[in-house]
């Protein structure tokens, strides 16, 4: 118990950005949601965990909300969501973080103002901030700030474009320049969130995500830029819950004339998950051919003979 305290401490300070260099003392942990789903042959649980932290220099909280991802065969934890004072964190696959800011500390005079900060982080491009400010009241924005984050706090390093606004709607798309081979391309729905944001990383591939309605992420991956825009590399889509639903990889896409995608063609290992969290089922695929599925005793599934 022990061993996995110390592993979520270490997890934790590197992901929450103002506690990069703070101690941790826990000081409760329960279970605040169990579900329990299946057919009568077998029963599945689906966990979801809370861990109260406090800061030993300065007595911050931190709360940190886990779900399980289990099948008949394991389970195992990840961190989903996180609190921290003013803050709330969504922690995504692989290159995603979305903060939520309650600008209770924020010198505007009115306070009734929240932040959106998207953060895209990873190893294989260069990092990027995009932070929104809203009025809570009719989600208005004031501010737009793209920029280059610290790659240990994540406070902004290097501003690449601030707008400021008396409350008011952004345009339906605008475009940024990043450097000489990378930009920014942000799409708006008619409730002042992103629908849609494209970073074109380098001269072949760009980072597309896709939102449902306020910042909950549908889909993202990437697409080639020397080949029509088709899907490459690996690909995560998820429930409106916020929940994953699938992750896998592809090797192409085409588009039709009205811009329709068809022929997606999957390659490798894909894992499907319920709106849980659970797996539900794992499929191989091989240049958009499925192989095989693969069964709960991860067995080739096979025709029986007449």
């Amino acid at each position: 118990m022990m061993m996995k305290i110390k592993s979520l401490i270490s997890f934790s300070s590197l992901l929450f950005f103002n506690f990069n260099y703070c101690q941790f003392k826990l000081i409760n942990s329960d279970t605040i949601n169990t579900d329990f789903y299946g057919n009568k042959k077998e029963i599945i649980k689906s966990f979801k965990y809370r861990r109260q932290f406090t800061t030993t220099q300065t007595g911050e909280p931190l709360v940190l909300f886990l779900d399980s991802i289990c099948n008949t065969h394991k389970q195992k934890q990840k961190v989903i969501y996180g609190e921290s004072y003013n803050k709330k964190y969504s922690f995504y696959r692989d290159s995603l973080i979305i903060r939520n800011w309650n600008l209770r500390d924020s010198p505007i005079k009115n306070k009734n103002y929240f932040e959106i900060n998207i953060y895209l982080k990873s190893k294989e491009y260069d990092n990027l901030g995009i932070s929104i400010m809203y009025n809570r009241n009719d989600t208005l924005s004031r501010r737009l700030l793209i920029f280059k984050p610290d790659p240990v706090s994540f406070y902004c390093a290097k501003y690449i474009s601030d707008t400021n606004f008396e409350d008011s709607k952004l345009l339906s798309s605008s475009g940024y320049k990043i450097t000489d081979n990378s930009g920014l391309y942000l799409y708006f729905n008619k409730k002042n969130s992103i629908e849609k944001l494209e970073y074109t990383l380098d001269d072949k591939r760009l980072l597309c995500i896709k939102f449902f309605g306020f910042y909950i992420p549908i889909e993202y991956g990437f697409r080639n830029y020397n080949d029509k825009m088709s899907r490459i590399g690996t690909w995560y889509t998820y429930f409106e819950n916020g929940k994953l639903s699938s992750e896998g990889e592809y090797c192409g896409s085409k588009f039709e004339a009205n811009g329709k995608e068809y022929d997606i063609k999957k390659t490798g290992k894909w894992v499907y998950y319920t709106n849980q969290g659970c797996i539900d089922k794992e499929e191989t695929w091989d240049n958009g051919v499925l192989i095989y599925p693969t069964n709960k005793t991860k067995k080739k599934v096979t025709k029986k003979k007449k």
